[in-house]
C-alpha cells in the first residue's frame, strides 16, 4: 500500500473534522431530547390541566357578566327612583324584564308586597331570603335562592333596598339558575365531567352533570371522608387564593379526578369542574405528539442545515486544496526548465527519506557539458531553449 504524504495527510484533516463535528452536533441533541424527555412530560401534562383550567375560565367569565348584568339593571331601576324620575313599578318591572335576562323583576315595599313584571301582585313577605335581606334597608347584593315561591325556580337574585324620603322600595331581578348549564354544555373536557357552583363555605348552590351533589350539600364533607383531613384542608386553602387552578382529589376509594376551580368574583362564589383525569391524559398525549412532531422537524431542518452546511465546507476545502496545490506547484516548479525547482527538491527528498528510513534510494545528478559555450556562441535565448527542451524530456 503506498504511503501518503504529510501534505496529503493536512490537506484531508479540514475536512475529516467537519465530518466529526457533525456527527457530535447530530448525536449531542439526540443525547440531549433523551435526557429531558421526563421532564418535557412533566411539563406537558401541565400545559394540558392548564389548558383545561382556561377551558372552564371562560364559560365562569360569561356566568359572572350574565350576572352582573342583572345588576346593572336593578341599579338602573334603583338611579330613576333615587332621582325622581319615578314611573309606575309594573312599567319599570317589565322594561328590565324585556330589556334584559331576568325571567322576573320584581318592585315590592318593606312589607314584602309589591308586583311583577306582568303587572301581577305578589307577596314575597314570607320567603327566607326577603327575611334576611330585609334586615338592611340599604342592601345592594346578589344572592342565590334555591326556590323563588313564586315559579319554583332556582335563581339568582339581584337586589337593591332603597330608602328616601318618599319610599322604601326593594327591587329584586331573578336570573335563572338553570341558563348557567347552556354555558356549559358545550365545553369539550370529557363526558364525565361535572359542574357546580359552591359558596366560600363549599355549599353547592347548583349543579351541572352527572353527580351525586345536589343542592345544598357541602362538598367539604365528602371531601373529606375519601381524601383525608390534611388534603382536604390544602383544597380549602388552594381554592380561597381566589386563582384559577387545578388540583389533584380521590373522587372515590379507587377513582382520581382533576379539581378545576374559577372564582366568579362575587360573593366568593366559584365554579368548580370535576374532570376525569382520562381526559387529561388524552390532551397531554395530544401535546406529546404534537411536541414529537415539532421536535422532529427541527431535527430534520438542524440535519438538512448540517448536510448544506457540510456539502459547502467540503466544496469549499477541495476548491480551497485544488488552489492550495496549484499554488504550491507553482511555488516548487522552475519557470524555465518546469522542474522542481532547488527548494522543492530538497524538501521532497527530506520527506522521502523520513517516510522510508529503512529503504536504500539512488539520486542522479545531470550535467551538461560546455554550455557555457553554448550561452556565449549561440546567446543565452538559444542556451534558455537548450535547458527547456532538456526539462521536456526528463520531465
Amino acid at each position: 500500500m503506498p504511503h501518503k504524504s504529510n501534505e496529503e495527510k493536512n490537506k484531508r484533516s479540514p475536512l475529516f473534522y467537519s465530518i466529526i463535528s457533525l456527527i457530535v452536533l447530530i448525536g449531542a441533541m439526540l443525547v440531549i431530547l433523551a435526557e429531558y424527555s421526563d421532564m418535557f412530560g412533566e411539563h406537558l401534562r401541565e400545559t394540558a390541566e392548564d389548558k383545561t383550567v382556561l377551558q372552564i375560565q371562560q364559560p365562569a367569565d360569561k356566568i359572572r357578566n350574565n350576572i352582573l348584568l342583572i345588576n346593572e339593571d336593578k341599579n338602573n331601576i334603583a338611579c330613576m327612583i333615587e332621582n325622581g324620575d319615578y314611573f309606575s313599578d309594573k312599567l319599570m318591572a317589565s322594561t328590565v324584564a324585556e330589556n334584559g335576562n331576568a325571567y322576573m323583576v320584581i318592585i315590592c315595599d318593606k312589607d314584602g308586597k309589591g308586583i311583577n313584571e306582568d303587572g301581577k301582585i305578589v307577596d314575597i313577605s314570607g320567603t327566607d331570603y326577603f327575611k334576611k335581606m330585609s334586615q338592611e334597608v340599604n342592601c345592594n347584593e346578589v344572592i342565590y335562592v334555591p326556590d323563588d315561591k313564586i315559579s319554583g325556580a332556582n335563581a339568582f337574585v339581584s337586589v337593591r333596598g332603597i330608602e328616601n324620603a318618599q319610599v322604601t322600595k326593594y327591587i329584586l331581578v331573578y336570573y335563572m339558575a338553570g341558563n348557567i348549564s347552556n354555558y356549559l354544555t358545550n365545553i369539550q373536557n370529557g363526558s364525565d365531567t361535572y359542574y357546580m357552583i359552591v359558596d366560600t363555605d363549599g355549599n353547592v348552590m347548583m349543579t351541572a352533570g352527572k353527580t351525586r351533589y345536589k343542592t345544598g350539600d357541602n362538598i367539604w364533607d365528602y371531601i373529606e371522608k375519601i381524601n383525608g383531613q390534611q388534603s382536604t384542608y390544602r383544597m380549602k386553602k388552594r381554592l380561597l387564593s381566589m386563582t384559577p387552578d387545578c388540583i389533584d382529589y380521590y373522587e372515590n376509594e379507587k377513582q382520581t379526578k382533576l379539581m378545576v376551580y374559577c372564582p366568579l368574583r362575587i360573593n366568593g362564589w366559584y365554579l368548580l369542574a370535576s374532570v376525569d383525569n382520562d381526559y387529561v391524559d388524552q390532551q397531554t398525549a395530544t401535546l406529546s405528539r404534537d411536541m414529537r412532531g415539532l421536535v422532529g422537524a427541527v431535527i430534520k431542518l438542524v440535519i438538512i442545515f448540517s448536510c448544506v452546511a457540510f456539502a459547502i465546507v467540503t466544496v469549499t476545502l477541495v476548491n480551497s486544496n485544488k488552489n492550495s496545490t496549484q499554488l504550491q506547484e507553482k511555488a516548487d516548479t522552475d519557470l524555465l526548465t518546469s522542474l522542481n525547482n532547488k527548494l522543492a527538491t530538497e524538501r521532497k527528498i527530506k520527506e522521502y527519506m523520513s517516510e522510508h528510513p529503512s529503504e536504500q534510494s539512488v539520486m542522479m545528478l545531470l550535467d551538461i557539458d560546455n554550455f557555457k559555450k553554448i550561452n556565449d556562441t549561440l546567446g543565452h535565448a538559444f542556451g534558455d531553449e537548450v535547458l527547456r527542451s532538456l526539462g521536456n524530456h526528463i520531465g
